[in-house]
């Protein structure tokens, strides 16, 4: 049987907030297959964005061990943390997060700037990735020339530049109207079909029965868990 792509055990995640200790997390233990499509579903304050900064290496557990890709994410540097970040992780959040001053092509190509990408190898593989997420025709737009939807399509492109093994999307539609939602979904859906590994945090009920697997964080615990039907 394979290895699960990444896997929690036993997660803690303590702040102190005057004086006293805060429980983020408490005590999650889970694991993601390759190619599975996951949603954490919580409120505001419930730990579900502190369970994706530790699955996205942003953040280290207290306690407990984050076992990704066979390794013990503890046991990497700083250095080698990051370059997890920028080859192994792709990131989506709400606000974007692009560069200003940057056209489309410049922001995607900046991970592959990070990763060593020669320059034409690199302005291939962004020009690749934007003509992916239907963009080939902006190109050279910056983020204020773009719709919320063109910039979102943008930051999607730039956590796919680099091939990344698990895709993490914090929020993903919550900057966007309904419409324009829905195709992003769309979007994220075919990248599940072609074998990518996509964990979505949320607190639409909607968006999260996109996925295959459902799980609910509350005061930092997993309180249930749910399998969605495969998409027909």
């Amino acid at each position: 049987m394979p290895s699960p792509l990444f896997e929690l055990r036993n997660v803690v995640k303590t702040y102190v907030l005057g004086g006293e200790p805060v429980h983020a997390l408490d005590g999650i233990s889970m694991s993601v297959e390759q190619g599975e499509y996951l949603a954490i579903m919580g409120a505001s304050g419930s730990g579900k964005s502190t369970l994706m900064n530790i699955i996205g290496c942003l953040d280290l557990p207290t306690v407990g061990e984050y076992i990704l890709d066979g390794k013990a994410v503890h046991e990497y540097d700083q250095d080698e943390l990051a370059g997890i970040r920028n080859r192994t992780i792709g990131f989506i959040f709400q606000q974007f997060n692009l560069l200003p001053q940057r056209t489309a092509l410049g922001n995607v190509m900046l991970p592959l700037i990070y990763a060593g990408m020669p320059p034409d190898q690199r302005r291939h593989r962004a020009e690749e990735v934007l003509n992916m997420v239907g963009l080939s025709s902006r190109l050279h737009h910056r983020p204020s020339e773009l719709s919320g939807g063109q910039q979102q399509r943008v930051s999607i492109a730039r956590a796919l530049a680099n091939h990344p093994k698990l895709l993490l999307a914090d929020e993903p539609t919550g900057a966007l109207d309904s419409h324009t939602s829905m195709d992003l979904m769309n979007l994220i859906d075919e990248f599940v079909r072609n074998g990518m590994t996509v964990v979505l945090v949320t607190h639409d009920a909607e968006t999260a029965k996109r996925a295959r697997r459902i799980i609910n964080v509350k005061d930092g615990k997993i309180v249930g868990e749910a399998m969605n039907p495969p998409a027909s």
